[in-house]
């Protein structure tokens, strides 16, 4: 037994607790070293395919490097258009196209002559306007005797529809169809006068003054078939005077030989009975 008045004390323990580690603790250091060995494999992740990208670009085909002169050469400018109000600009005048000449259509009219002005006159005031057309020369006639001489005559009628047309070509077509004697003789030619004898076919139109005297030859020869003269001047010279016929007459060049025999040539008309191959005027025109 303690002596009274006498009291125990207790010296605290001062040792330092240390207390173990706390799991918390101890989660949080490996989540740090895991980042961290991500992100260095990261880094050699992108380290490799840094080195095999540059590998394989180098071992392509090399982009020509351009040269100097395309490198300095520059696109040439589109020229400027001023759109400053009143500013003049340059345009081109357009040239106007050629206009094609227009085609020329030629027609063809045949014109027959006219029944009662077909026919022939004599030297002896004879002659008929019912019959064929006849030229030539026959027997002794008269006193002192001279030889009959008769000339042939053709007429047609100019239609008005040919007033105001180009006229290209005319043609004078007549059918010999028989012949007696020797007309033809050595060389000798039935030769065409263009004559206006008007309406009626009479005695004094024989040696009527002609507009035109012997403007060719119808025919040179005995031959039985169409004869044809070109006698477009002669049809152009009656439109123009505003003749309403463009008429002919025909003979031979040597119309006597004194020998008093018949030497005739004779051609259709239009007259009846002898029209088979009436006489005609081709006439072309446009």
């Amino acid at each position: 037994m303690e002596p009274e008045g006498t009291q125990e004390v207790q010296v605290p323990d001062t040792t330092p607790i240390v207390s173990p580690p706390s799991e918390k603790e101890g989660s949080s250091g490996n989540k740090v070293l895991v980042i961290f060995i991500i992100v260095i494999l990261i880094l050699l992740a992108g380290a490799a395919a840094y080195f095999f990208g540059v590998k394989s670009r180098s071992s392509e085909e090399a982009i020509p490097t351009p040269t100097p002169e395309e490198a300095l050469s520059t696109p040439t400018p589109f020229e400027e258009i001023s759109t400053t109000p009143g500013a003049t600009t340059n345009t081109p005048t357009p040239k106007p196209s050629a206009s094609p000449t227009p085609t020329v259509t030629s027609q063809t009219m045949t014109l027959n002559s006219t029944s009662s002005l077909d026919g022939f006159r004599s030297n002896n005031n004879g002659g008929n306007n019912t019959l064929d057309i006849r030229a030539g020369n026959g027997s002794m006639v008269g006193s002192p005797s001279y030889e009959l001489v008769s000339r042939g005559f053709v007429s047609f009628d100019i239609p008005s529809s040919l007033n105001g047309k180009t006229i290209e070509k005319v043609t004078l077509r007549m059918y010999q169809r028989s012949v007696t004697g020797t007309p033809y003789g050595t060389s000798n030619n039935l030769v065409v006068d263009h004559i206006d004898y008007g309406n009626t076919l009479e005695a004094a139109d024989y040696d009527k003054s002609p507009i035109a005297s012997d403007i060719g030859a119808l025919s040179p020869n005995a031959v039985v078939q169409w004869k044809d003269l070109d006698v477009t001047s002669s049809f152009n010279n009656d439109l123009t005077n505003s003749r309403s016929r463009s008429q002919y007459r025909i003979r031979f060049a040597t119309e006597t030989d004194g020998d008093g025999s018949e030497d005739f040539t004779y051609f259709d008309s239009a007259n009846p009975g002898y029209n088979t191959n009436t006489p005609q005027l081709v006439v072309k025109y446009h």
